[in-house]
């Protein structure tokens, strides 16, 4: 198993992936066309936020502290929008395609590092963070269908 440093890389980790998905969905919060697309977007990228500070509470919890580098909140639509190979004029299916497949990812990412940790508490996070990533991929799989009428 772990160890204190590994469960500490791995939340490291996580607290980037969280940051590097807020800047991807306020990006496109600010940059697509549609108003209702930069609701939703602007919705995930809050929830990311939340799930950031989260993890980052687990490191405190353990008596360390939370990098400078990891808070930097600032979103480039540009950089963030073409490294995912995203379009800003993109419709709401497509939308809801692109943050399944991130939740999607998330999902796994999460699950696979549960068996990592070694700490009860911050396993007992991720598979919270788990859980909720795959409630939001099955929102967005209903919306999709109901959008398809399925």
């Amino acid at each position: 198993m772990g160890g204190l440093k590994v469960d500490v890389e791995i939340i490291e980790y996580a607290i980037a992936r969280e940051q590097h998905a807020y800047n991807f969905y306020k990006a496109l919060s600010q940059h697509v066309i549609s108003e209702r697309l930069g609701e939703i977007f602007e919705a995930l990228a809050e929830e990311e936020k939340e799930h950031k500070k989260r993890l980052e509470f687990e490191l405190i919890k353990q008596g360390l502290t939370v990098s400078e580098q990891s808070n930097s909140q600032d979103a480039d639509g540009r950089e963030y929008g073409l490294e995912e190979g995203v379009r800003i004029d993109m419709d709401y299916e497509d939308a809801l395609v692109v943050a399944i497949s991130k939740e999607d990812l998330a999902f796994r990412f999460y699950v696979e590092q549960v068996g990592k940790i070694s700490e009860k508490g911050s396993k007992e996070v991720l598979l919270a963070l788990a859980q909720e990533e795959a409630k939001h991929k099955l929102r967005f799989e209903q919306e999709l269908e109901r959008l398809r009428g399925k």
